[in-house]
């Protein structure tokens, strides 16, 4: 007697896939999907589980010695990856010094940060290519988008060619005799990654492979080869696969039942292979009345076939079905099918790592439950004629039980001596199968864009104090840019190698690009007649007009060129553009810089805080030139170029006096007189006289000659008036003088000479 069971198709099968790796963990295709119903059937009733590749497999990266080699089909999908190669952490050091007032004590702090060097394998190659990254599910990488975008400073991408070279990076850690290609495998290279972000650990990396290929058909033909079988006839199930990934040891049978659920197949043993086709077609026609029931001459007339009812409370009320849902980036999508008739008390869930759209995904679910309990009638024995002897379980038949047409799916088929052929089956679902169609929504998901990394617009400001607490030798830093900008780390270097963090810019600076040339004009009072047109660099900045007493008070003021000007109007005539007037000219002790403008220079809003940050340096670098960058968020500090700037603690410096002048006594003698300023912002408070904002009231005027090319005399005083004898201008000039030049300066008991103002007396 012959005897062919599911089984049978399994020994055909029973290969393992999953590479060298790993060891095969099942004995074949067995009972194709018909295995999932006889588990149902017959289980304990708490649940049933297809173990073939689970999509838990496909989100962890793990790092894992000896791991098998995934295997990617279908157009894409998404995976974690194993880590095969990393360096120790690297770690950076970043100190922070700040300085007390007038240069006083200074501290250091200092914060650590880490980056990491590693390689992630994948699947399987070649494949077309990485479409997007994620590292802890957070996407950096996007090579959909157009120019691709990414957060990461260098990722090197393999598609797992066999012509592939080994990676400069690994072969210069493990030396390069001892690095492989690692041909026929899909990885990446991380160089430099900042772990900031991830809590100062690599993280979870999963990745969307585009493998850009083999349809349903192939895959089955594919997986079937794998494991021996030298024939595979799938034909009839071509159509495309969005997307299957086998990512541990697994066998045959497991990984195309899961296709067989995705897609309603069933599957059959052919000689020398096996057959896999979609379900409700190539079912044999219906059984004629004198060929049911057959039996051997001689043979008791007897019942000749057998039906059997399973209990219904080992059924599932509920069916559960997780996938890969490409609507939610690839991410796993659970649907429920549930029955609200019948006393079916269990429940069956279905793991699979096959990509379907929600929706499908719900039929599959619906007609998988459906069919779980169709199948819980089966027919134990039916005797067939001898010319039924080449049916192959798996197959399905048409026959007429109780009256009904019944359609019957194979599960063992025995040809006796006699050449009767005795079947076993399950009863499926109705006479004439059809695919279901359902709807379900995929869930929400937040749309993930890669954040455009905004190149950063700097400005170094060597300024008089803008703020009565900036009483020391630092200096203003100023960062922003275009839209999109969010935030710059502000790095500074001595050698231009090293760079330190000195501040963090987290709110952007008004700025802007002067469209016109500022004309010279009076500083003792409004501007009435120029105007100033600039385009600002962020198009969502906006500039205010405001009160003539809030300029007076310090409102919008603003840095143009090297000139401190406020200004009453700002009318915007262009998008971004605003023509500025009523302006308040030579602020701050800037009236020496009036007359120097020219095409295209710097717009700096002062008023405010907003992305303007103090450097409080001491003395001991002041007119040190080094280097300085603005990194903006996620961008690598190396595409940065350098700035140089040396800071000459103008904050400390005095303003320049004003209002010299002179006038002389009978004797002869040149009496000159001023009236000093202060650097420090403070109100008028008693309309006579400002802070001194020094330890002592101390001048210098210098006596200049004719072409004001030398200094003949310089004269101390500590109050706002110097004397230039008739006998000291005999002894510079030769005789007394009716016009000399002259240079006034206030002195800083820090920094020396404050800024000079020059007149001819």
């Amino acid at each position: 007697m012959a005897t062919l069971t599911l089984s049978v198709v399994g020994s055909i099968v029973g290969g393992a896939i999953g590479g060298p790796f790993g060891a095969a963990i099942g004995r074949g295709l067995g009972a194709l999907a018909g295995s999932a119903i006889d588990n149902a059937l017959f289980g304990s009733g708490g649940g049933q589980r297809i173990e073939g590749p689970r999509l838990a497999d496909l989100t962890v990266t793990t790092s894992t010695y000896g791991a098998a080699i995934p295997l990617a089909y279908g157009q894409r999908i998404r995976m974690g990856g194993n880590i095969i190669w990393a360096m120790p952490l690297i770690e950076t050091a970043t100190s922070k010094r700040s300085g007390g007032k007038g240069g006083g004590r200074r501290q250091t702090s200092t914060t650590y940060s880490y980056s990491a060097n590693f390689a992630v394998a994948f699947c399987e190659g070649p494949v077309a290519g990485i479409r997007r990254i994620w590292a802890d599910g957070k996407l950096f990488y996007d090579a959909t988008a157009s120019p691709p975008q990414t957060l990461a400073s260098d990722i090197r991408i393999y598609t797992g060619t066999e012509s592939q070279a080994a990676d400069a990076l690994i072969a210069a850690d493990v030396g390069a005799a001892n690095c492989p290609a690692y041909r026929g495998l899909c990885y990446l290279v991380f160089e430099g990654l900042q772990l900031a972000d991830f809590a100062n650990r690599i993280p979870q990396i999963t990745a969307e492979i585009e493998t850009g290929g083999a349809d349903l058909a192939r895959t089955l033909h594919a997986l079937a080869s794998r494991a021996g079988v030298a024939t595979t006839d799938a034909a009839s199930a071509a159509r495309p696969l969005a997307g299957y990934a086998v990512a541990r040891p697994t066998s045959a049978r497991a990984a195309i039942e899961e296709l067989m659920l995705a897609y309603s197949l069933v599957g059959c043993a052919v000689p020398g292979g096996v057959a896999v086709k979609p379900r409700g077609v190539a079912a044999l026609g219906g059984m004629e009345a004198e060929a049911f029931g057959a039996r051997a001459e001689g043979d008791a007339d007897a019942d000749r076939w057998t039906m059997a009812r399973a209990e219904e409370n080992g059924l599932p009320r509920e069916l559960t079905l997780t996938h890969m849902d490409p609507a939610r980036d690839y991410q796993p999508g659970t649907v429920r099918s549930t029955r609200q008739d019948g006393s079916g008390l269990a429940k069956a869930a279905y793991d699979i790592a096959v990509v379907l759209e929600a929706a499908e995904a719900k039929a599959r679910a619906e007609q998988a439950h459906r069919d779980l309990w169709a199948a819980r009638n089966t027919v134990e024995t039916l005797t067939l004629p001898p010319a039924f002897a080449t049916l192959q379980p798996g197959e399905s038949l048409e026959v007429v039980l109780a009256g009904r047409l019944r359609r019957l799916n194979i599960t063992r088929a025995t040809v006796a001596p006699s050449g009767l052929v005795e079947i076993a089956a399950a009863i499926e679902q109705g006479v004439t199968w059809l695919p279901r169609t359902a709807s379900a929504e995929p869930g929400s998901l937040p749309v993930q864009d890669i954040p455009r990394v905004v190149p950063s617009t700097l400005h170094l400001l060597d300024l008089p104090m803008l703020r009565a607490e900036d009483d020391d030798a630092g200096f203003y830093v100023a960062a922003g840019g275009g839209a999109g900008w969010r935030a710059a780390a502000i790095l500074r270097s001595g050698d231009g190698v090293s760079y330190e963090e000195i501040a963090y810019l987290d709110a952007p600076a008004a700025l802007g690009t002067c469209q016109t040339i500022l004309p010279s004009g009076p500083w003792a009072h409004f501007d009435e007649a120029s105007t100033l047109d600039v385009l600002l660099l962020n198009p969502e900045d906006e500039l205010d007009a405001i009160p003539e007493a809030e300029v007076l008070a310090g409102g919008n003021a603003a840095l143009v060129g090297d000139e401190v000007i406020g200004f009453r109007n700002a009318v915007l005539i262009a998008p971004g553009t605003y023509r500025l007037s009523g302006l308040l000219r030579g602020r701050l002790g800037t009236d020496d810089r009036i007359g120097t403008h020219g095409p295209g220079e710097r717009f700096v809003l002062l008023s405010g805080t907003l992305g303007l940050e103090r450097i409080r340096d001491g003395l001991g670098p002041r007119g040190m030139s080094r280097s300085y960058k603005a990194v903006s968020l996620w961008q690598e500090e190396t595409a940065v170029a350098a700035a140089g700037f040396a800071n000459t603690a103008a904050s400390l410096a005095p303003l320049s006096p004003v209002h010299v002048a002179g006038s002389r006594d009978d004797a002869g003698d040149l009496i000159i007189t001023w009236i000093r300023r202060t650097r420090i912002p403070s109100a008028w408070a008693d309309g006579t006289d400002v802070p001194l904002g020094e330890a002592a009231e101390r001048y210098e005027v210098d006596i200049r000659n004719a072409a004001n090319t030398a200094t003949l005399r310089t004269i101390s005083s500590t109050s706002p008036s110097v004397t230039y004898t008739a006998p000291e201008q005999a002894a510079d000039f030769g005789a007394p003088q009716v016009s000399v030049r002259v240079r006034v300066q206030q002195i800083s008991d820090t920094i020396g000479r404050g800024a000079a103002r020059e007149a001819i007396e």
